[in-house]
């Protein structure tokens, strides 16, 4: 039994509660911290100190950074313009999973607007079919009810997507396509856009064997483009959020190179600067923080600018599990050895 205790400290709460404040949102968060420790120990609660961890801590987050750009060599964190759940009063986007049946933000209540903007994701749906099939497996069968919510929320992977680069739009757009048939892209004339799609908001068709269909998916894959087996529901995990108490995305902009470079690895941590305080919400407060903002591009050397959008707090806690079982490594985010140790866990309770 392993029973450690960590703070999952990054996000819209904390940083919202800091701004009503009027107090710095690092202050505010290390202050609840100790609060709360304090507590836990005066309860006797026998947690494993030595395990603690901290989202909001470089020594933390430095690893969240690297994991996000071993994604990125990987092909699966990419970067385009879409169609965005965006939260009017917290003035940031949300995730499809952080809006209510209603259509409402379950943070402020608010009711969401869609938002056209360049944003960070994760390439999720290429997992979709294992991580659904997964779920099978016998011994999970004490998680019967986590069980059934997670193959609702991937859903069943009936069918694939590819995207199709556009032509004669100046935009980073890509138009996403999900089919039951992927065969017939090979004859397709024509692509239906639902309404409300980011193509509708921009200014401007007998079955093949079975060895057809996959080697269209096969090329697909290839062109890293998708030919993934999905459902008609799970999208690619928007990470971006238009906030300052998040981890950096640890990508720059760069004019002469025309796009973006990934920090290099040995400059991690990108470390959150010191503001004194967050006096509104709106655009990103990174923006205001110019001797941060401004840098040199790891590639060419010339001046750039680094990312402002930090990572959506459930990037932070997807991983600290793996953390708890080597807390104090300096050199990776989790001895491969030592965690295989103790994954997979025959029961975690959050």
């Amino acid at each position: 039994v392993i029973h450690p205790m960590g703070w999952d400290a990054f996000g819209l709460p904390a940083e919202n509660a800091a701004i009503e404040r009027s107090v710095e949102p690092r202050k505010w968060t290390n202050q609840n911290i100790d609060h709360m420790k304090k507590q836990m120990k005066q309860l006797g609660c026998s947690f494993d100190w030595d395990r603690e961890v901290s989202t909001c801590d470089p020594s933390y987050y430095r690893w969240t950074q690297a994991l996000f750009l071993k994604l990125y060599d990987s092909g699966l964190v990419y970067r385009k313009e879409a169609l965005v759940n965006w939260d009017p009063v917290d003035q940031t986007v949300l995730a499809d999973e952080q809006v209510d049946e209603n259509g409402c933000s379950w943070r402020s209540g608010a009711k969401v607007e869609k938002k056209l903007l360049n944003q960070w994701f994760i390439r999720a749906t290429q997992f979709a079919k294992s991580l659904y099939d997964g779920l099978s497996d016998p011994m999970l069968k004490n998680w019967r009810d986590i069980i059934k919510v997670q193959k609702h929320w991937i859903g069943e992977c009936d069918g694939t997507t590819f995207e199709f680069e556009l032509e004669g739009i100046k935009s980073e757009t890509r138009v996403n396509v999900w089919t039951r048939n992927p065969e017939s892209v090979l004859e397709a004339t024509f692509i239906a856009v639902s309404p409300g799609s980011v193509l509708d908001k921009l200014d401007s068709g007998e079955t093949f064997k079975e060895a057809v269909k996959e080697r269209v998916c096969e090329i697909a894959r290839k062109k890293n483009i998708g030919g993934y087996p999905v459902s008609s529901k799970l999208r690619d995990w928007l990470i971006s959020r238009q906030r300052y108490w998040g981890t950096p995305i640890p990508m720059i902009h760069c004019t002469s190179c025309g796009g973006v470079q990934p920090v290099p690895l040995k400059d991690l941590p990108v470390v959150l600067p010191e503001i004194e305080c967050l006096s509104s919400r709106g655009q990103s407060p990174l923006l205001d923080a110019t001797d941060w903002l401004h840098t040199k591009c790891p590639k060419c050397g010339s001046d750039a600018t680094r990312e402002t959008d930090t990572m959506d707090t459930f990037v932070d806690s997807s991983w600290y599990f793996l953390r708890y079982l080597d807390p104090h490594n300096k050199e990776e985010p989790f001895n491969k050895e030592r965690v295989s140790k103790f994954m997979p866990v025959d029961l975690y309770i959050g």
